[in-house]
C-alpha cells in the first residue's frame, strides 16, 4: 500500500462480454450479457460458453487499450454438436465488426486492429436452440501508447484527489485552531437559539 503509485509493472485487463439477443427481442440489453472475462495481452482464451435457451443471435464486446484482437477459431454449436456458424465455414462477411478494421485473413481466423471505442463483433442470426454453445480461441496483444496515457490521465487525477484533501484538511484543521480561541468560546457559550 506504500509503494508509489505505477511502479509495479503490470498490464491492466481488456474485458470481453457476450451478449445475446433472445427470440422475441428486437436488439441487445445490458441485461442480456452472459459472461465477462479478462484478457491478458499475449495469452490465447480458449473456452466454450453455454448460451441462454432461445438465443438467436450473439455479439462480443471488447473494451480495454489493445493493440490488436487474435481470432484463431470461433463457432456456435448446437445440441447435437453440429457446427451453425464458424469462421472456418461461413463466408467472414456475415460477421459485423465495428470499432476495428480487418488486418489480415487468415483459414479460420482473423486479425483485427482496434480503432475508436469499443469493438463490436456481431455473428449472423441463427435458429433458436435450447442448447446452444459459443467454442472460441482468441488473443490480445496491447496497445502500450494507450496503456501509457491511461497511467498518466490516472496519475493526473490521483494528485488532484491529494491537493483536494489536503486543502480539506487544511480546513478543517483552522476550523478546530478557530474553535479554541477563548474569544470564540465566551461568544458561543451565550449563544442561545431562537425560540420558534
Amino acid at each position: 500500500m506504500s509503494a508509489r503509485p505505477f511502479s509495479i509493472q503490470s498490464e491492466p485487463s481488456a474485458y470481453w462480454r457476450i451478449f445475446c439477443r433472445h427470440s422475441g427481442e428486437a436488439d441487445f440489453t445490458q441485461r442480456n450479457a452472459v459472461i465477462t472475462r479478462p484478457l491478458v495481452s499475449g495469452v490465447t482464451d480458449i473456452g466454450t460458453v453455454a448460451l441462454p435457451k432461445g438465443t438467436v443471435q450473439l455479439r462480443l464486446e471488447f473494451d480495454g487499450a489493445y493493440q490488436n484482437l487474435e481470432i484463431f477459431s470461433m463457432a456456435v454449436i448446437g445440441s447435437d454438436g453440429r457446427e451453425l456458424w464458424s469462421l472456418m465455414d461461413f463466408p467472414q462477411d456475415t460477421l459485423q465488426i465495428t470499432g476495428a478494421r480487418l488486418v489480415e485473413s487468415t483459414t479460420g481466423g482473423l486479425k483485427l486492429a482496434r480503432q475508436e471505442g469499443r469493438t463490436r463483433l456481431e455473428l449472423p442470426e441463427l435458429a433458436g436452440q435450447n442448447e446452444l454453445r459459443l467454442r472460441y480461441s482468441l488473443r490480445i496483444r496491447h496497445d502500450v501508447q494507450d496503456l501509457i496515457r491511461d497511467r498518466e490521465t490516472m496519475a493526473k487525477k490521483l494528485k488532484a484527489a491529494d491537493k483536494q484533501q489536503a486543502r480539506l484538511q487544511k480546513a478543517l484543521t483552522s476550523a478546530v485552531e478557530w474553535q479554541k480561541r477563548p474569544w470564540f468560546r465566551r461568544v458561543f457559550s451565550r449563544w442561545k437559539p431562537p425560540a420558534e
